[in-house]
C-alpha cells in the first residue's frame, strides 16, 4: 500500500515539474540555460524518486545481479529518456564551469551524478573523488565514488575500493551493499570466518521473503561447508 502511495506521489510531482518546465520554456524572459537545467533537474528528481521507492521496498541492490540491473537502468533506459545530446551538452557546460572554478562543489556533484547516470563510471568516480577531497565529511560523495569504482572493477575489486566500502560502514554500519561487497571479498580471500560473520550480519538486514535473502543463505551455506572442510 505504501509503495503505491509513494509511486502515485512521485508520478504527480514528476508531471508537475515537467509541466512547469514546458510552461517556463515558452516565457521569453527565462533564459534557455535555466530551462535546460530545470529539465535536467526534473529528470534527476524522477529517476531518484523511482529508485528510492524501489530500493526502499526491496533488496534490489545486492550482488552481481544488482550490478547488471542497475547498469541497464542507469544507462539504456535513462539515455533513451533524456537523449544523449542533452546530457552531452550538460556535461560540457559543467566541465566548462569547472575550468573557471575548479572547486565548485555543486558543479562537481552534478557532473558526478550525470556521468554515473550515463554509465561513465570512470568519470563519475573521478568527479566524486574531487568532490570528496573538497568535502571529506559528505558520506554521499564517498558512497558515489565507491559505487562508481565497483562498476569499473566488478570482476576484480581493488584494495582501494574495498577501503572505501570499509569507510562507508564507519558512517553507516547497515549499508547493505558495503556489507555484501566485503563479505564476498572475505570469501574470495578464504577468510571464511569473517565472511560468515558478514553474511550473517547481512541476513539480519534483509527481508526474509526476498530473493536476495535466499541468495545470501546459499552463500552462507557455502562458507559453512568450507569451514567444515577446513576443520576436518
Amino acid at each position: 500500500m505504501i509503495f503505491f502511495l509513494l509511486l502515485t506521489a512521485g508520478i504527480v510531482i514528476a508531471f508537475s515539474i515537467f509541466f512547469l518546465f514546458f510552461f517556463l520554456k515558452k516565457k521569453k524572459k527565462y533564459a534557455k540555460k535555466k530551462a535546460k537545467f530545470l529539465y535536467i533537474g526534473s529528470l534527476f528528481f524522477v529517476l531518484l524518486t523511482s529508485s528510492a521507492i524501489y530500493i526502499n521496498t526491496s533488496n534490489y541492490w545486492l550482488g552481481n545481479t544488482f550490478l547488471n540491473k542497475l547498469f541497464n537502468y542507469n544507462t539504456i533506459e535513462n539515455q533513451s529518456i533524456v537523449g544523449m545530446d542533452v546530457i552531452t551538452n550538460l556535461i560540457k557546460e559543467l566541465e566548462k564551469n569547472l575550468k573557471v572554478n575548479k572547486d565548485s562543489i555543486i558543479d562537481l556533484e552534478k557532473l558526478a551524478q550525470t556521468k554515473f547516470l550515463i554509465g561513465d563510471f570512470t568519470g563519475a568516480a573521478e568527479a566524486y573523488k574531487r568532490a570528496r577531497d573538497l568535502n571529506p565529511q559528505n558520506i554521499e560523495y564517498l558512497i558515489g565514488e565507491a559505487n562508481s569504482r565497483l562498476f569499473l572493477e566488478s570482476n576484480q575489486i581493488t584494495k582501494n575500493t574495498l577501503k572505501l566500502f570499509n569507510q562507508i560502514l564507519e558512517y553507516d554500519p547497515n549499508n547493505l551493499l558495503a556489507i555484501a561487497v566485503l563479505a564476498d571479498d572475505f570469501y574470495i580471500e578464504k577468510q571464511y570466518v569473517k565472511s560468515k560473520d558478514y553474511y550473517l550480519r547481512l541476513l539480519k538486514l534483509l527481508e526474509k521473503d526476498s530473493l536476495e535473502y535466499k541468495d545470501i543463505e546459499n552463500k552462507l551455506e557455502e562458507v559453512k561447508s568450507k569451514l567444515n572442510d577446513k576443520n576436518r
